[in-house]
């Protein structure tokens, strides 16, 4: 369902309302009905403001790629200093998840920029960016902004099939991408989801898959080099530090650079795993002999067991992995 409202915009103390005009994709769903509440706020706000916009509610699966994508068909415009006003600027509300998929939707059109309210679970993005994470704060930061800024993100291209797809968090093999797969498997998630304690089915899917992931081979090449792990168990690349919401699994990565970090931690006792998750909170995990770290401008990983994905916390099904990581630069508002 589409909503679509204009008023006549108006200057207002510390930024130019007639300057945008918002169209606007909400996942509703996103947090447990985070995005709900987030919405709900947005639209009192700018029609308090007298900010032109139009409102596009994701109503299912894959619905928020169809918008982007009609969008970009019909109203969507490269940034240009020189573009009349108001511009199109094209604005997610919703999780990690929703942002990736408007991302891919929007494809190699880099210089057509997005704006974020996060509304998840994790927020991950926003958290690594300086995006506030209140929906309102977001908001006038968005139309605060009078120019977009280019960071850079991570591109996967699939050897097998030749499809590239582009990453605003992380591409995880393994162990986070099992717990979240157990996690959205579980009966139980509903009924957790509805006393808003879904936190806690992947608290207990975590310590489920702690003792049935097992290790795999994975081939990295890296600046040239092959490197191989006979047990990998969990392996992550990123460009921004943090995966599951807010844990800083790679604390020198930065969007704003072009390298791609990657982490990679074998299999050990589960003794020595526990040990490594404190030292994870306490940010000394790179520390331990049991993590390896990466650091390039590009790299290619390979396993040759069917083992669970995750690309910014979207489900890859079991599968082989062969893919070279790299990143590319795009427009975001802020």
């Amino acid at each position: 369902m589409t909503f679509f409202i204009y008023r006549q915009s108006k200057q207002t103390k510390g930024f130019t309302m007639n300057y945008l005009f918002l169209h606007i994709i909400a996942n509703e769903h996103s947090g447990g009905g985070k995005g709900k509440l987030a919405a709900a706020e947005v639209k009192n706000y700018l029609d308090e403001k007298k900010v032109p916009y139009q409102f596009y509610r994701s109503e299912y699966a894959g619905h928020a790629i169809e918008l982007a994508g009609n969008l970009l068909q019909t109203t969507l415009k490269p940034w240009s200093k020189d573009l009349q006003a108001p511009y199109p600027l094209l604005v997610v509300l919703g999780g990690d998840g929703t942002l990736h998929e408007v991302t891919n939707a929007l494809g190699d059109h880099f210089d057509i920029p997005m704006g974020y309210i996060p509304s998840g679970s994790g927020n991950d993005f926003a958290r690594s960016t300086g995006i506030p994470r209140e929906s309102l704060e977001a908001l006038k930061l968005i139309l605060a902004t009078s120019k977009p800024q280019e960071l850079f993100i991570l591109s996967s291209l699939d050897k097998t099939t030749g499809q590239n797809t582009l990453i605003t968090n992380n591409l995880g093999i393994g162990l986070d991408a099992s717990i979240v797969a157990a996690a959205n498997q579980s009966e139980k998630k509903q009924s957790f989801n509805r006393l808003q304690m879904g936190a806690f089915i992947y608290l207990f899917s975590a310590i489920k898959v702690l003792f049935q992931q097992e290790g795999f081979p994975l081939s990295v090449k890296i600046n040239g080099e092959a490197v191989t792990f006979e047990r990998a168990f969990l392996v992550t690349c990123t460009k921004h530090p943090y995966f599951g919401g807010g844990v800083k699994i790679a604390p020198n990565a930065s969007s704003f650079e072009q390298n791609l970090e990657l982490i990679v931690v074998e299999r050990i006792p589960l003794y020595k795993i526990l040990y490594l998750v404190f030292l994870l909170f306490r940010g000394k995990h790179l520390e331990s002999k049991n993590v390896y770290h990466f650091n390039a401008k590009k790299i290619s990983l390979a396993t040759s067991s069917k083992e669970y994905g995750q690309m910014s916390g979207e489900i890859i099904p079991k599968q082989g992995f062969d893919v070279t990581l790299s990143t590319v630069k795009r427009f975001f508002w802020f």
